[in-house]
């Protein structure tokens, strides 16, 4: 059974990172590449960043998986890089992003807070476990996925939904990533964007999510491409 969001996701990223020279060339390759994206990315909305998983960062092989960040694309990832700088991240620092976390998305911000669920930024009321938790739920169920015991979080957490779709990259046509993104991803994700632009003290979530939000629209242009290649082509 494939079980989504390993408790410590980010640091086994930088840990089991496939250099960028590896990923470069097959659409295999490239498509091994956007699944790890896609994981880290979530596992940053998923747990505080910890001293553990900067210091992860400071290894031979953290600095590494930075670098494959930076070929994805350096804007994209540029700012966020300036946040994770192994050995000059002091506790004070990692104190106010755990506020920025918990503010944003652990409710503790009130009404200034960026929920990391579909269902709030869906119809007027924006109620948690509404539709969309509903229609994850059911989405795991057909990918044979289930959440794990140490994340007790609705199905369409964020990081839930990412991890789906790095399944999803890895196992899925185009035309199926395609269909996820505009059924669980796009919808609300700008919207979520935009409550961490507002609402983020020191910047990171706010980078994180812009990042995303990119990241997810250029890969969809991407998918839209390799499934239509004589448009792309100009026939």
């Amino acid at each position: 059974m494939n079980k989504p969001l390993s408790p410590n996701v980010a640091q086994d990223m930088v840990e089991t990172h496939i250099p960028a020279e590896e990923l470069a060339g097959s659409n295999e390759e490239a498509d091994t590449h956007r699944a790890i994206i896609y994981r880290w990315l979530g596992s940053l909305f998923a747990r505080e960043l910890s001293e553990d998983m900067l210091a992860a960062y400071g290894t031979e092989e953290g600095q590494a998986f930075l670098d494959l960040l930076m070929t994805v694309d350096e804007g994209l990832f540029g700012e966020l890089r300036r946040f994770i700088v192994p050995g000059e991240a002091s506790a004070e620092t990692i104190k106010a992003l755990g506020g920025d976390f918990s503010r944003l998305f652990l409710g503790a911000g009130g009404r200034r807070s960026a929920p990391p669920y579909q269902s709030a930024y869906e119809g007027e009321s924006g109620r948690l476990y509404g539709d969309a938790t509903g229609r994850m739920t059911i989405m795991l169920r057909k990918l044979d996925m289930q959440l794990p015991d140490d994340f007790p979080e609705p199905a369409d957490h964020i990081s839930i939904q990412l991890d789906v779709m790095a399944l999803l990259v890895e196992t899925a046509s185009p035309m199926q990533q395609i269909a996820f993104i505009d059924a669980h991803l796009m919808p609300w994700l700008p919207a979520f964007a935009e409550r961490c632009k507002a609402f983020d003290k020191n910047g990171f979530y706010a980078s994180a999510s812009a990042a995303l939000v990119a990241m997810v629209e250029i890969d969809r242009q991407r998918l839209e491409k390799s499934r239509n290649p004589q448009k792309q082509a100009g026939c």
